[in-house]
């Protein structure tokens, strides 16, 4: 039989029961009487207090003798249904040795604490679930209405025997129990009983949490020197940071092509990925292979001689990055004495001169037909152009003629 708790007695049919009352949310009673002799005699009873939206209350196996609890899949009308809703919730990280890494919100004392993680896609209700220190106490701790995961939440447990702190006006969960510093186990169960997770602990470390890395994943625990309570875990995977072999100070000639390989070691296992970069002070062009480490850079006229500072970085791939640098010194010089980049005949008699120049100095073509000629005669104007010059000139009817440029 289905009876309605809405208040609307009216409502009420000869198949269709409406009570005059409605019951009280969260937690209260429900009574079944009958009256004797004009005086009311109870006939069941059921207490509650685990009720949240969309869940029932009731007990299974049907009858009086059944164990009360809140039910995921109401079934008015029928037989109880205790399964609960599949879930994938996480034991995802613990401290059973707080010493000063977090104070609890309730007392300000450093209270051993662990958290649970919602992998799943949905949000879930934690009302009715258990909370255990013994596998095979498996109703050591209820948790109360009120404590909701989302999806891809955390929620922050303290274990500091301070259940009567709890009230839904706190995020954070406090249960009836402490954890053991000399290791023990901490396990999850769904409302019917099913173990959702358990995790089992060795001797713990001062202010040294222990858990899962990734967050949720069921392979190994690791030990985390930073915790981070109610948060995605941080697992250090860079012990050592990489060694640049040294690369030592290097020279160029203006306009020529510096390379060289640059390479480096980690101790890491297993292996990290380094990646090699330049620093801010690396002049334009310069580049490196963030992959290979080959350094490449052709200095222009523009830039000119002298010495240039570049840091030479490499960076692993760990959590947290390390790296290392070093600054090397490149001295950019002009090339040894005049350097002509073309001599080109367009036509019998006509040949073109290119050479590269200087900022600041002016440059003048000569010639001699012999080169037993006392002196060279100028050919053409002077000048001062730069980064380069050309000079174009008609031999006439000299059969060989002999050039020569200088710079003052």
């Amino acid at each position: 039989m289905v009876v309605w708790l809405d208040g609307e007695p009216a409502e009420a049919t000869a198949t269709e029961l409406h009570a005059n009352f409605r019951p009280a949310s969260g937690n209260g009673s429900v009574a079944l009487s009958r009256l004797i002799n004009n005086q009311p005699q109870v006939i069941d009873y059921l207490n509650y207090d685990q009720m949240s939206p969309g869940r029932s209350f009731g007990r299974y196996p049907d009858g009086r003798n059944g164990k009360v609890q809140p039910f995921d899949y109401p079934s008015p009308g029928a037989t109880n249904n205790a399964l609960s809703r599949p879930v994938t919730l996480w034991i995802n990280e613990w401290m059973a040795a707080n010493t000063r890494t977090l104070a609890n919100p309730v007392g300000g004392k450093f209270d051993d604490w662990f958290e649970l993680y919602n992998l799943g896609s949905n949000a879930v209700d934690l009302t009715g679930f258990r909370l255990t220190t013994v596998l095979t106490n498996m109703t050591k701790f209820i948790i109360p209405t009120g404590k909701v995961i989302p999806s891809g939440g955390f929620l922050l447990v303290w274990a500091d025997s301070s259940a009567s702190a709890n009230n839904t006006n706190r995020s954070e969960l406090h249960v009836n129990f402490k954890l053991n510093k000399d290791g023990e186990a901490i396990g999850l169960i769904a409302p019917d009983g099913t173990l959702i997770d358990a995790v089992t602990f060795g001797l713990q470390s001062n202010d040294v949490s222990q858990g899962r890395w990734p967050d949720g994943s069921g392979g190994g625990l690791y030990s985390f020197s930073r915790p981070t309570p109610g948060f995605s875990n941080v697992l250090p995977t860079s012990r050592y940071a990489p060694v640049l072999m040294p690369i030592g100070d290097k020279s160029v000639t203006l306009g020529s092509p510096l390379s060289f390989i640059v390479s480096a070691t980690d101790a890491d296992l297993p292996a990290q990925v380094l990646t090699f970069s330049l620093g801010a002070n690396a002049p334009p062009g310069a580049g490196i292979d963030p992959a290979g480490g080959l350094f490449a850079w052709t200095p222009t006229a523009t830039q000119g001689a002298g010495v240039y500072s570049i840091t030479v970085r490499v960076t692993d791939n760990g959590s947290p990055a390390l790296s290392d640098e070093e600054t090397l010194q490149v001295a950019v010089t002009n090339p040894a004495g005049l350097q002509i980049t073309g001599a080109t005949i367009s036509s019998p008699g006509v040949i073109t001169l290119n050479w590269q120049t200087e900022p600041g100095k002016t440059y003048q073509v000569q010639f001699k037909n012999d080169l037993n000629e006392l002196v060279w005669q100028d050919a053409g104007d002077p000048t001062t152009n730069y980064p380069s010059a050309a000079f174009t000139d008609t031999t006439g009817t000299a059969s060989v003629r002999f050039y020569r440029i200088i710079g003052f």
